[in-house]
C-alpha cells in the first residue's frame, strides 16, 4: 500500500512537472467572430495584414513611424508593426509563411533552409520564451489567411500571414494590452 501511494504521488508529480514545463503543447484554434465597434481607421503594412483600430480607441494615442507602425495609447498601453520578408530575413525565395511556426515552436523541420530553422529557434528562447512568455498560442482564421497569438501576460505577439502571397508576413507586438484589447483593436480588423 505505501509503495502505490509513491508510485500515485510520483505520477502525478511527473504529469503535473511535464504539462507545467511544455507552456504550451501547440497552436489552439481559436474561432472569433467579428464585432461591428463603430467607425475604424484602417492601417496596412506590405502586402500582408491590415489592421482596422476602432477610432474610440485612437483618441488621445500617440501613432509615429520608426522601422514600422507604433501606437501608444492613453492608457499606456501599444502596439508596433511591421512587416518581415524573405529578403529582410536574408532568406530569399523561402515560405515566410512558415516563419510563426518555427518562431513559436510549432515546427521544427520542414524544407527551408537548415540556418533559416536554427535562426528562428534562437529567437523563440529570447523573444517568445524569454520577452512574450506566452501561456497559449492561439490560431485564427482572417481575411486573408491564418493568424497566430502568442498571449503572454503583459506582452503578446501576434502574426498574419496570407494564402496567397508567400515572400512576407505582418507582426504586430502588443506591450500592456489585456486580452479583450487585443481582440478588439488588433485581431478583429482583419477578419473576415
Amino acid at each position: 500500500m505505501f509503495k502505490l501511494k509513491w508510485i500515485l504521488f510520483y505520477t502525478l508529480l511527473s504529469t503535473h512537472l511535464f504539462t507545467t514545463n511544455s507552456v504550451f503543447a501547440g497552436a489552439k484554434d481559436y474561432p472569433i467572430m467579428k464585432v461591428d465597434y463603430g467607425p475604424v481607421t484602417s492601417f496596412k503594412s506590405g502586402a500582408v495584414g491590415s489592421m482596422s483600430i476602432p477610432v474610440d480607441e485612437l483618441a488621445n494615442a500617440k501613432v509615429a513611424l520608426f522601422d514600422g507602425l507604433v501606437v501608444i495609447f492613453s492608457n499606456g498601453s501599444n502596439l508596433s508593426m511591421e512587416t518581415i520578408t524573405d529578403v529582410s530575413m536574408g532568406y530569399a525565395g523561402v515560405d515566410m509563411r512558415t516563419w510563426p511556426k518555427y518562431l513559436l515552436g510549432l515546427q521544427d523541420k520542414g524544407l527551408e533552409p537548415i540556418a533559416f530553422i536554427a535562426e528562428l529557434a534562437k529567437s523563440k528562447q529570447h523573444i517568445i520564451d524569454s520577452d512574450v512568455a506566452p501561456f497559449e498560442v492561439r490560431t485564427f482564421i482572417t481575411k486573408q489567411g491564418l493568424g497566430y497569438w502568442a498571449l503572454g501576460s503583459k506582452k503578446s505577439m501576434i502574426v498574419f500571414t496570407s494564402s496567397d502571397i508567400k515572400d512576407q508576413v505582418m507582426v504586430v507586438f502588443v506591450e500592456n494590452m489585456d486580452e479583450s484589447a487585443v481582440k478588439k483593436i488588433i485581431i478583429n480588423g482583419a477578419l473576415k
